[in-house]
């Protein structure tokens, strides 16, 4: 009976081309418009999820306060955070602290020939890193970075740097742009590629100094493991005491006016659980770019109406088609069938038809998915099938969008009696009419309102690209400075000397019109903070700043224009060094800015005057 079902189906889908193949593409594409979206939510909402202890990881996140209002929210936080912890909360089992820099990294090969290149992801961590997290290792174990001077490399950077020879026991060497880090280290592990899955993203890992640390600067993402028992919460509120107390015992407080250390006072501590921080952070200075957790979700919605739409859009067609099998099913009940061998017949048919859709959905997900990754700004791969509960969810909705879309036609037909049909006095019902009124108003007005989306994201990333940004940088090449060591003043000289060899050479060009620097591409996160104190009678007002070094064309080279002062150009002298606020700085620093006046002076970091 059951192949019978199938064959009386496939006939109907052959003879009915044009119909069937409708059907199927626009089933085939919301569903493969559905699976991709999916597939984009679970790999978002996949992060960091393979870390064997990542429920009962936490990263620090750090609060800086003024007047009571929050001027910093960032992820890193003191170096002494983490040991402190530590031995004031049994809870708390382990601690992990993590830099990360760019360098030149180099390794001399056995013909004596030098593999150098500079490097963006390179990390400092302590030994307890490979405890926290599950990176798996391929040759080393947790203890590799236990000795000072060692460093554990991705599989690939293993091939990279090391080729066609075993990377355990080489040397590399780790030098630092602007902190004049110089490090020899041996390879004393090497561990799988980083998956693409995690918020840490790294090709080497540098054993940190087991130091204690300080209560200095906010320069270490802080991590700690708590035991499985304990209350993250209850510990988070004991976090406000916990910071004045070791602060003060160290005797880094409050009172200390050297600019860089902040007043206790106005720092708070939080836990921000493992999981949540790709999709839930949105702090400033991040190790590695966030998602968007809301739009998550949103995107899930989405995914649930394409894939309605497409079914509302196949149940139209098919009760379309209703008055047109109505003497097939005239004649089937003629010849002795039942009402439930009539709806098993169309339940058949739009099984059929769905396993099809289901098929050709699959070949354009894994069609297009070098495109959607490309699209996603990271490899995705179509993994969705080893997901049980997603097999279970996709079944289940496969079935109700098997009876929803067969069993109304199939009840309409095979109610009515074979002398009606077979005279033709078939005739809708009302009831009949109104349902596909309404789901033809629903399909529409889903329609419509993905439409007005696509067209209010499409202006607003022309509106993007064609705002005023405050700077001009049409016709701008970006040339990527090498990674000198600028550890000394002498090495700032030097550096200093090569760089303005290199603009003067390039100035000689007559295709430029100007050349500039800056210490970070305009657009970019500024990741060079300094501290900023205003003296004034009624004391002190510190903030930390993101500051951007320029040279002296740049504001006439970007046609930046200032507010009020003195424009820094090439034949501007000044006594001091000059410093620029931007309007949010000086309302942050200066009270009643509008009647603020230029030539007042602050302090930065290093404690010289800098005239404003």
């Amino acid at each position: 009976m059951i192949s019978n079902y199938f064959k009386i189906a496939w006939r109907i889908l052959i003879r009915q081309k044009l119909f069937s193949l409708i059907n199927i593409m626009g089933l085939a594409i919301g569903m493969a418009a559905c699976l991709l979206i999916v597939q984009y939510i679970s790999f978002e909402l996949s992060y960091d999820n393979f870390h064997k202890n990542g429920a009962n990881i936490y990263r620090i996140k750090h609060q800086n306060y003024n007047q009571g209002n929050l001027v910093e929210n960032m992820p890193k936080t003191y170096s002494a955070v983490g040991p402190a912890l530590k031995s004031s909360f049994p809870e708390v089992k382990e601690f992990t602290r993590v830099s990360n820099f760019e360098g030149l990294v180099t390794s001399q090969q056995p013909n004596g020939s030098l593999i150098a290149f500079n490097e963006g992801r390179v990390y400092q961590a302590d030994a307890s890193f490979l405890r926290l997290f599950s990176f798996p290792m391929i040759e080393g174990g947790t203890t590799a970075l236990n000795d000072p001077n060692t460093v554990i490399i991705s599989q690939s950077t293993a091939k990279k740097y090391f080729p066609g020879q075993n990377a355990i026991g080489k040397i590399i060497r780790v030098q630092q742009q602007t902190s004049g880090t110089d490090i020899k280290a041996t390879v004393t592990g090497i561990c799988k590629d980083v998956p693409a899955n995690s918020h840490l993203q790294f090709d080497f890992v540098l054993s940190g100094d087991a130091k204690a640390g300080d209560w200095v600067y906010p320069d270490s993402y802080t991590y700690v493991l708590l035991s499985p028992q304990a209350d993250a919460k209850a510990l988070e509120a004991k976090l406000p005491a916990f910071i004045k107390k070791s602060a003060i015992q160290n005797g880094q407080n409050a009172a200390s006016p050297t600019q860089g250390k902040t007043n206790i006072n106005n720092i708070a501590l939080s836990l921000q659980p493992l999981r949540d921080i790709h999709l839930y952070s949105n702090l400033s200075n991040e190790i590695s770019n966030g998602g968007n957790g809301n739009l998550v979700w949103y995107l899930g919605l989405i995914a649930v109406l394409i894939l309605l739409i497409a079914y509302i859009n196949y149940i139209n067609l098919s009760t379309a088609k209703v008055i047109e099998r109505a003497k097939e099913v005239g004649i089937r009940k003629v010849l002795g069938s039942q009402r439930a061998q009539l709806i098993k017949q169309f339940l058949f048919e739009s099984l059929l038809l769905n396993i099809i859709s289901v098929a050709v959905a699959i070949f354009i997900v894994l069609l297009c998915m070098p495109w959607f990754s490309a699209l996603c700004g990271v490899q995705i791969g179509f993994t969705l099938w080893k997901d049980p509960y997603f097999a279970f969810g996709f079944i289940g909705l496969l079935i109700s969008g098997i009876l929803l879309s067969a069993l109304y036609p199939a009840l309409i037909l095979s109610n009515y009696k074979p002398v009606q049909i077979l005279k033709g006095k078939f005739i809708n019902n009302t009831q009949g009419i109104s349902l596909r009124k309404a789901l033809d108003v629903f399909q529409f007005v889903a329609t419509i309102a993905f439409m007005m989306g696509t067209l209010v994201v499409y202006r607003q990333v022309n509106f993007m690209k064609a705002n005023n940004m405050g700077m001009d940088m049409k016709q701008t090449l970006v040339v990527l400075a090498p990674q000198n060591v600028r550890a000394t003043d002498q090495d700032a000289a030097n550096f200093t000397v090569k760089d303005s060899v290199f603009q003067t050479e390039l100035a000689r060009n007559l295709r430029i019109k100007s050349v500039t620097s800056s210490s970070s591409i305009p657009g970019e996160s500024i990741g060079y903070v300094m501290s900023y104190t205003r003296h004034t009678q009624a004391g002190e007002k510190s903030l930390r700043l993101s500051t951007l070094e320029i040279g002296n064309r740049y504001l006439n080279q970007f046609k930046v224009n200032v507010v009020a002062g003195e424009k820094i150009t090439a034949n501007t002298n000044f006594s001091k060094s000059p410093l620029m606020l931007n309007e949010a700085a000086v309302a942050n620093i200066y009270t009643g800015y509008r009647t603020f006046r230029f030539g007042h002076t602050a302090y930065c970091a290093t404690g010289e005057k800098v005239i404003s």
